[in-house]
């Protein structure tokens, strides 16, 4: 009777504690996967897009000030560089948003802030070419690159004056930042960032409206 009476008083501390032995287990299980998927999302390219955009914050104007926009990129961005032949794969077959730009250019920073988050709401990789090299040494590449996407690209106004007596207007320029939707190497939609004022108000819901109605537009439901 003793026995019966004293496993009455221990079984309600007994059956509490396996509780919480039971649901320690299941946060433990949870959180440990909840960093494994987060770390998975951290990659090579990911990092050193933060470190080359991140790289150029400490800069100063000879007054002191901020030579350029601060950025503060998170580990696990979707971006994927593309060397030169990724490039010209990608453009044969891939799938997804395209951005052509580079760390100094001022309407670049402002952009990423917002193409980032647009990218993690909707499950998009970004496919990065920085063209500074190819453009500033307006080599092979570039001009290669320059008859991919002619009909999509403004004519050159930096090499070349509108009043200059030998004037071509049929010569084309990549100005940054410059995103294209491609759908299996078909450019389905595309806009050049600069030329829309709500980027330099800093308007993010005006930016990622945009990329969602090009997303849209390019039937882009594999665009990942």
């Amino acid at each position: 009777m003793k026995m019966e009476i004293e496993m009455r008083r221990i079984l309600p501390f007994a059956i509490v504690g396996m509780f919480l032995i039971i649901v320690f287990g299941i946060t433990t299980g949870t959180n440990y996967l909840l960093s494994s998927r987060a770390s998975d999302m951290v990659t090579e390219d990911s990092l050193r897009f933060k470190k080359e955009y991140e790289a150029l914050n400490d800069e100063l104007n000879d007054d002191g000030t901020n030579r350029f926009t601060y950025m503060s990129i998170r580990e696990d961005n979707k971006v994927v560089y593309l060397s030169y032949e990724d490039l010209l794969d990608f453009t044969g077959s891939g799938t997804g948003l395209l951005y052509f730009g580079r760390p100094a250019c001022p309407w670049c920073r402002l952009l990423i802030p917002h193409m980032l988050e647009f990218a993690h709401e909707n499950s998009a990789t970004i496919y990065y070419y920085d063209i500074e090299a190819d453009r500033d040494e307006n080599n092979e590449k570039y001009i290669n690159i320059l008859s991919i996407f002619r009909g999509y690209l403004p004519t050159d106004t930096v090499t070349q004056n509108e009043d200059d007596p030998d004037f071509n207007p049929g010569l084309k320029r990549m100005v940054l930042p410059q995103l294209f939707f491609v759908n299996n190497g078909a450019i389905t939609a595309d806009t050049l960032m600069f030329r829309h004022e709500f980027l330099e108000v800093d308007d993010s819901e005006s930016v990622k409206q945009l990329l969602s109605d090009m997303y849209n537009s390019a039937g882009c439901d594999e665009c990942d």
